[in-house]
């Protein structure tokens, strides 16, 4: 089964057999904490590589064995359940036949997924996979949202599992430009929340007592320094890849709003010295730009 998952060398420079836009969506939301558990029925280890690519060891269940002596969930920064086992094991399900039940232990670790999270579920059919089906039917409880994901109409077994489920539908164009698009949604939100409303005023603050005695310019300097490195961090690729080849307006505007809040402090504080000095009111010579 190696050849069918694994690229070859001139498959791995055109591109092929390797993670998606969408795993790394999904990595990206891992990375900072906001997806914990991921169960998929796929055989292949593209999640596990777009987390590992972005530092994050991943804790695999691909059958019974690892399911009984796996790391309890609350415990495990990521934990990758492959209900169909993986293509390395020849324990993978793929017949009608293997795919009517699961191992007790899978089962157990798939209600508790069920019970205890929210699910956004994503390029399920819900056809197929009749022990998966049925471990969200048996779930009692809704106490977390379902987010179902459709690419045009769903199966009537969908439709019951999404009216059992009270869950949201969610129409998409492809799996890459949501799981994009949700990151994008996220960060923004982070940014807003990362930078307390009172910082820019405070650090205005700070800037008008410095420039009002020439002794107080390196301590202005410094404040410069600290802020521009901080934005440099915060607007560098880690937090804005420039892998985005199917920009939307919602995404463009996600992102400008991301770039403003880590700007925010900056750009108040820089304004505050460049009004003072054009207006001669201070006795400081320092420059804005000297950084």
């Amino acid at each position: 089964m190696q050849t069918y998952f694994e690229p070859t060398e001139d498959e791995r420079r055109e591109g092929g057999k390797l993670p998606t836009k969408a795993h790394r969506g999904i990595a990206e939301l891992v990375v900072r904490g906001y997806v914990r558990v991921i169960v998929t029925t796929n055989f292949d280890r593209l999640l596990e590589q777009a987390l590992t690519d972005l530092g994050v060891q991943p804790s695999v269940i691909s059958n019974a064995d690892a399911a009984t002596g796996a790391m309890p969930l609350a415990h495990s920064r990521c934990t990758v359940i492959k209900v169909h086992g993986d293509y390395l094991d020849p324990r993978f399900r793929n017949t009608e036949e293997e795919l009517r039940s699961y191992e007790p232990a899978i089962d157990r670790l798939l209600d508790q997924v069920f019970d205890e999270y929210g699910l956004i579920i994503c390029g399920w059919s819900a056809d197929w996979d009749l022990a998966l089906r049925a471990a969200l039917e048996r779930c009692p409880s809704r106490r977390f949202t379902t987010f179902w994901t459709t690419r045009g109409k769903t199966s009537e077994r969908a439709d019951r599992l999404i009216e059992q489920r009270h869950a949201a539908r969610l129409s998409i164009a492809s799996a890459d430009i949501f799981f994009l698009d949700i990151t994008d949604r996220v960060l923004a939100l982070e940014s807003f929340g990362a930078n307390d409303p009172l910082s820019p005023k405070v650090a205005v603050a700070r800037v008008k007592r410095y420039l009002s005695d020439r002794q107080h310019d390196i301590a202005l300097h410094d404040l410069l320094m600290t802020e521009a490195a901080s934005v440099r961090e915060r607007t560098s690729t880690t937090h804005f890849p420039a892998n985005n080849e199917n920009p939307t307006p919602t995404t463009t505007q996600a992102r400008l709003r991301r770039y403003e809040a880590a700007l925010d402090v900056l750009l108040s504080e820089l304004v505050c010295i460049a009004y003072w000095q054009t207006a001669g009111r201070t006795s400081s010579s320092y420059s804005p730009f000297d950084f």
